[in-house]
């Protein structure tokens, strides 16, 4: 329902002499992602400043030379732009500006599937007047995730191990989020699947036992007790671990595909026959 009341929108947009619209704004730093990867550049009038942070974008350096805003409106009321992207959760203040300027928006669904993905990437590409750009790469992620399943299929295994997503202060993710969701997609089962809160703790972890344990690859340039918590170990005693860029499934871009790819490989590691069992 959102994104087909967003569609309706772009009805009222000011458009370019190519019909797209000319000054884009963005106030979230995913669908900031979204109009970088699709837009032509000069159609981009501002993004959020966490686009420019490498830690939380997978397109800060080619949002380096745009202006930044703080994901308020007030930020972008002096560019006059012709539309604004927002995510579902962006502030009552800032939608009822909006709609006060009647100014035309297109609000974007947090995206928790790949399926999910693909309909923000064309539903943006529609609003910016870029639908074949958005198509080439719906195109490109769905290749990409066809070869990856492919493999699996050929490797005919039904392992399915354990994963756990830990971050700083042992806060892991819950069920129905897109690292979830990419940790399924991959063949793997969540460690916490049956519980939807994110806090767990050192003990828990000692007794799940996962047999993947997934880390940030990121750590802040002062040392904290929540970070700290990470070199607990009972931690590090799992079996296996990788570390996975936070930027690349914060938001739901095309590196989620890639996010699939690499815990795929993690799996196939771990269900790979020893040499013993091929004896």
């Amino acid at each position: 329902m959102v994104w087909r009341a967003s569609i309706l929108l772009i009805a009222s947009l000011s458009l370019n002499a190519v019909g797209q619209p000319a000054r884009v704004a963005s106030l979230n730093l995913c669908t900031d992602q979204l109009l970088v990867l699709l837009a032509d550049p000069n159609q981009v009038a501002s993004v959020t400043w966490l686009s420019q942070d490498s830690r939380t974008s997978s397109v800060a350096k080619q949002s380096q030379s745009f202006a930044t805003n703080t994901g308020r409106f007030s930020d972008i009321a002096h560019l006059q732009p012709d539309l604004v992207l927002i995510n579902s959760y962006a502030a009552a203040a800032t939608r009822q500006a909006l709609q006060a300027l009647k100014l035309a928006t297109v609000e974007i669904k947090p995206a928790a599937t790949v399926a999910e993905i693909t309909t923000n990437i064309r539903v943006t590409a529609m609003a910016l007047g870029q639908t074949e750009r958005g198509n080439a790469m719906i195109t490109q992620m769905e290749q990409d995730l066809a070869a990856i399943e492919s493999a699996q299929a050929k490797r005919n295994t039904n392992a399915q191990p354990s994963a756990l997503i830990l971050q700083p202060n042992i806060i892991t993710v819950s069920s129905g989020s897109l690292p979830s969701h990419l940790l399924i997609r991959a063949g793997f089962v969540p460690a916490l699947q049956k519980f939807s809160v994110g806090y767990t703790n050192t003990e828990a972890i000692a007794r799940l036992r996962p047999d993947l344990l997934i880390l940030g690859d990121h750590r802040n340039k002062y040392p904290s007790l929540a970070e700290q918590m990470l070199d607990h170990p009972l931690v590090n005693q799992a079996a296996a671990q990788i570390k996975i860029h936070a930027a690349d499934w914060i938001c739901g871009t095309p590196r989620a595909i890639a996010v699939i790819s690499q815990l795929d490989t993690a799996r196939r590691r771990l269900t790979a026959p020893s040499p013993a069992d091929s004896q």
